[in-house]
């Protein structure tokens, strides 16, 4: 389990961020990761996301990919779809025999694709079906 001196400096970063206040104080009450993972679902739930609410959580994610807190990066990653932060979380965390992580950003990067595959080729007047192969 990541202990609280992580989950601290990694509540500081996000901290740097607007609107991050709640998750500085729920990593620093409870003391856990499991507690900062919490929040950052919370707050993927209650924010708005703006172009710059993603650019931070995106910088996030990469500082984590680079603290190796996989499990941190995987839900940052997913709430922004950033594709080329899913890749490169995919390829560290698959180095550092993190393979549940990798195969888990390797889904999202599967899911995104399919959606925006979906979006190209479907025209919002015609009905959702799969063109013929």
């Amino acid at each position: 389990m990541l202990k609280f001196g992580k989950v601290e400096s990694a509540a500081r970063f996000f901290c740097r961020c607007r609107c991050h206040e709640g998750l500085v104080l729920c990593a620093k009450r409870e003391e856990e990761a499991q507690s900062y993972v919490r929040a950052i679902e919370f707050y993927q739930k209650a924010v708005v996301f703006d172009e710059s609410t993603c650019d931070d959580i995106s910088r996030f994610a990469r500082c984590m990919i680079e603290l190796g807190q996989f499990d941190l990066a995987l839900i940052a990653c997913a709430t922004t779809e950033d594709r080329p932060l899913l890749t490169m979380l995919a390829e560290e965390s698959s180095k550092n025999e993190r393979h549940d992580v990798s195969l888990q950003a390797g889904r999202y990067l599967f899911r995104l694709a399919h959606k925006q595959h979906n979006r190209a080729t479907h025209d919002s007047s015609m009905p959702t079906k799969h063109p013929p192969c």
